[in-house]
Order: structure tokens, then sequence, then C-alpha cells
């Protein structure tokens, strides 16, 4: 199976230097293995957690004996003793965003009053400028090629529509758009397959044990931000600086680095007083010591026609948080209102077109569902 990526913004898949060297397909499986493990856990499925206990093959009963098992993500994916089903290869590497020659070479996007700032490696685009495009290879290595298939196209289409492929989706790297549906029948008639089978795989992982604290998607929100932004308008953004030659580089690739302005103004501006009061800024937004993965991720800016731009905000509020409502309506209140987005990036909009997504429909949604999605498999209906 052939799979196309369009990159709306740089792709980074990491290197052993520290750079983007090269397009590393094993980083875009770890990231899709990702997504997968989200979903799965959303609808109620067992997806263990790849490196740390419990982790799979799990030992349950069946009868008066115990068998070993693996979760649907391993059992796709691979784990110690399993080998994964597929292969993916990319028939080219893309080029850079911008030229880097080593680790140092970055860009140091640094918005009011930060000491350090965020450090942008170059990423991957696709070869062609007009039309910046990624072809890899899907190879099937064991039986049921179209149940493989199948279940790696649902996450796929999920992170085109609204999330971020490869590492470093916090830092906004990692928009793509996916040749992988051909029309909304076969889109349904896919998912359709992808639920059933997800469905099926419960039964069989009944008496394992359940995996707390990690992400589902039944708990995370998804949006999308356009603006209508024509001429150098990115010289105004907070924190980036304009002379930098590797900036413009990038910024020709009609991609700009907004991640660093608009998380400093969400972390440490005024629009999110229940985060600082309770001081739950680590838990949402990451930190370095101790090493925390962010849980909001905001994309870089990415151009969809001659004047419009899109920005993504996406990410998981654990039901866990006490504080989850009044979060998540900050965060929505503060998101789609022109002041935090004209001071990230010294514009002076006087409106905000937004997407919205959440399960259940609430009245952040935009635009609002006819009916409110209840399930975890039709919020996921309706994402995709």
């Amino acid at each position: 199976m052939e799979i196309r990526l369009k990159t709306l913004t740089p792709l980074w898949t990491g290197g052993v230097d520290g750079t983007c060297d090269r397009l590393h397909e094993t980083g875009i499986i770890g990231s899709l293995r990702w997504w997968y493990e989200v979903i799965v856990r959303g609808l109620g499925g067992m997806a263990c957690h790849a490196v740390s206990d419990p982790r799979c093959p799990t030992k349950v009963k069946v009868g008066t004996s115990e068998k070993q098992v693996w979760c649907v993500a391993c059992d796709l994916f691979g784990c110690t003793g399993w080998g994964r089903r597929f292969r993916l290869r990319f028939a080219e590497d893309g080029v850079q965003g911008y030229a880097q020659r080593d680790q140092r070479d970055q860009i140091n996007v640094r918005p009011s009053g930060r000491n350090r700032g965020w450090y942008y490696g170059a990423g991957r685009l696709g070869n062609d400028p007009a039309n910046p495009e990624l072809r890899g290879q899907l190879i099937v290595l064991r039986e049921d090629q179209g149940a493989v298939i199948n279940q790696l196209t649902v996450p796929l289409a999920l992170v085109a529509a609204w999330g971020g492929l490869g590492a470093r989706t916090q830092h906004g790297f990692g928009v793509v758009r996916a040749t992988v549906w051909e029309g909304s029948q076969q889109c349904a008639a896919d998912l359709d397959r992808f639920l059933s089978y997800i469905e099926a795989k419960k039964a069989e992982h009944a008496n394992a044990p359940n995996v707390s604290a990690a992400p589902r998607l039944d708990e995370f929100f998804f949006s999308r931000f356009r603006f209508a932004l024509t001429g150098e308008w990115w010289k105004h953004v907070d924190g980036l600086r304009t002379g930098d030659g590797r900036l413009r580089a990038w910024v020709s690739k009609h991609s700009v680095p907004v991640a660093p302005a608009v998380k400093n103004q969400l972390r440490f501006g005024a629009f999110l007083p229940t985060v600082r009061s309770n001081r739950i800024e680590n838990d949402l937004f990451g930190s370095l010591s101790p090493r925390q993965a962010a849980k909001i991720h905001v994309s870089s800016a990415y151009l969809l026609d001659d004047k419009t731009w899109e920005v993504r905000v996406w990410g998981w509020i654990p039901g866990s948080l006490q504080q989850r409502e009044q979060v998540l309506n900050e965060l929505h209140a503060a998101l789609t209102k022109p002041p935090l987005w004209n001071q990230a990036l010294g514009t002076t909009l006087s409106h905000v077109d937004y997407e919205w997504k959440e399960q259940g429909n609430p009245p952040r949604c935009q635009p609002p569902c006819l009916e409110p999605c209840t399930t975890t498999a039709e919020f996921l209906r309706r994402l995709l």
C-alpha cells in the first residue's frame, strides 16, 4: 500500500546526532503506535505501556488454565518476543526546513520574558516546494493484510485531520495530510471494520491488568484556528528573530513556528488562572526537571491558501484532573478570542474562525453537533 504524506509543517523523526538527518521510519511508527493506543484506550480496549509495567505479554485465565496474550497495540506494532506485523519504508527523505549543519545550528525562538526559549531543528519537508509530499510503502509481513492496513489507516487519518505525526509535536512539528482513504464511503467502511476488530478483542483481554493514567481519546480535545494574514506578518510574532536566515528559509516553505509564542501566552499569561492558582503548569505544558511531556500541543502555522493560515491546538486533559472543566473552559475562552492571538502573533485580529471537538458535544464545540456523541466510537467517527 502506498502512503503519501503532504508536509504542512516540518516533520521531526529524530537522529543520533540531535538533528533530523533523514526521515527515520521508526519515528513515524512510534508516533502511529502512540495514537493507536490513545484510540484503543478511549474505546475501552487494552493497550499496555510499551516501556513500563504492565506490559505485554500478559497472562490471563482461560477456564482453569493460563495463556499469554498481547494487547492489540503490541500485536500490531510488536514487543519483546513478538515482531511487528508490517514494515514502513519511505522512498524519499525530503529536504530540510533550512540548511542545518549540526545540533548547535538551531533556531532559537525566545518570546518576551523567557531566558532560554525553544530550540528548533530543521525537520524534513517534501522535496517539491509546490507540493511538498513524501511517499512511503506499507508492507504487511504476515497474514490478514487487509486487517493490518485497516488498523493503521484510522490513526493515520486522525493524525492528518487533527493532530501531528512524529516527535516534537508539542513544538509544532508534524502536521501532515495523508492520502489514505478514497471518499467518505470508504472512510466509513474502514472505520466500521476498525471498531469491530477492537470490540472483538475486548473479550480476549477482559482479565488483563488495565493501564491507568495513560492518554485516551475520550479525554482529548481538538481544535483548529484560521486567520487571514498577508505579507510578512510573521515578522511580528513574539520571539522570532526575523533577521535569522534560517528562519527566513523555514518561512519560505509556507510554515511559521508560532507554537512558542502561543504556549508562552497560555502558560505564563493571565489567560488560564485555574492552571496558575493550582500550579499544574508542568502537568499540562511539560517540564525539563523532572522531565515531563506536554499534554497540550500547538502546531506551527501553515498556509491553506493565498492568505489563510491555520494553527492546530489539541491535547489530553485527564479525567482525573479535579479542575478539568475549568481548564477546558479557560482554554476555550482564551483560544477562541483575539487577545491571546494578537499578543502572540503581534497582529490586530478582530475575529477568530475556529473548530473545536470534544466527546459529548459540550457547549465549547464548534460547530455544535446536532446530537451529542456520547460514545468514543461516535466521537471518532465525527473526527474523521
